[in-house]
């Protein structure tokens, strides 16, 4: 069934390549514009000899959808208990792998808030992540005496070349609301306006971020907060939701 409750929007979605056309058609059936603007780029590494040696591993961490998705082709089934993150990235490592547990917060602490992360004293940990990471993660889990081993699964690049004619294309189409779901591409975005003197435009312009750290970033970048839309997670029917609410 097609909706119409977004018809007033026009929405920059600038989501990774790989991600991004999900949201767009969610988003378009229920009435909504898009235009689709990557700001970061995602590259897969390829980690086989790590997943080939998955069962050495007493705990297995995903800390993205990204990091799941990289991995889908060649993943080894295995005993170890598996973590992730938040739903998005549950949702990704379900396509391989049935049984996962996600924190009631989504973030590295709320991951730290597991009972399976609380004795880990001589475990074998793996976190499979990206080039982006957050070492705050892996810092706990070895202060709580486990051995952790970094997997990077895939490289995430800002895109960083859009010149002043790709942004005057953007501003045409009088878009209203803009999606950013990391803070380097919230970052990237800000950048591209500013390197363009059209900063004033774009913090006229509501975004919609997918953390506590983002809204705060986005303020730290000059939004106002009645202009931060906040969803709860970056999974696509959070997003939707968030906007739902706004129409």
């Amino acid at each position: 069934m097609t909706h119409n409750q977004l018809k007033s929007y026009h929405i920059l979605n600038t989501r990774p390549q790989q991600q991004a056309s999900a949201l767009s058609r969610c988003l378009r059936e229920h009435g909504a514009q898009v235009t689709e603007q990557p700001a970061i780029d995602i590259t897969f590494n390829h980690i086989q000899a790590d997943i080939h040696n998955i069962n050495q591993y007493d705990i297995v961490i995903f800390v993205s959808a990204n990091a799941a998705d990289a991995v889908a082709a060649y993943w080894q089934p295995c005993n170890a208990t598996v973590l992730c993150v938040g739903p998005a990235t549950q949702h990704a490592v379900h396509k391989f792998h049935s049984e996962t547990t996600t924190p009631h917060h989504f973030s590295s602490s709320g991951l730290l808030e597991l009972p399976q992360l609380k004795n880990i004293k001589n475990n074998k940990v793996i976190i499979i992540c990206g080039s982006n990471h957050n070492t705050y993660l892996s810092h706990q889990l070895t202060s709580r005496g486990a051995s952790v081993k970094l997997a990077i699964s895939y490289q995430a690049q800002p895109i960083t070349t859009i010149d002043n004619k790709k942004i005057l294309s953007i501003l045409e189409k009088k878009i209203n609301i803009i999606i950013c779901t990391s803070s380097a591409g919230l970052t990237q975005v800000h950048a591209w306006f500013a390197q363009n003197a059209h900063l004033n435009e774009l913090l006229n312009t509501k975004v919609l971020v997918i953390s506590e750290k983002m809204h705060t970033l986005a303020q730290q970048l000059g939004w106002l907060n009645d202009k931060i839309l906040h969803s709860k997670n970056p999974t696509n029917h959070s997003i939707l939701d968030t906007l739902l609410q706004t129409a």
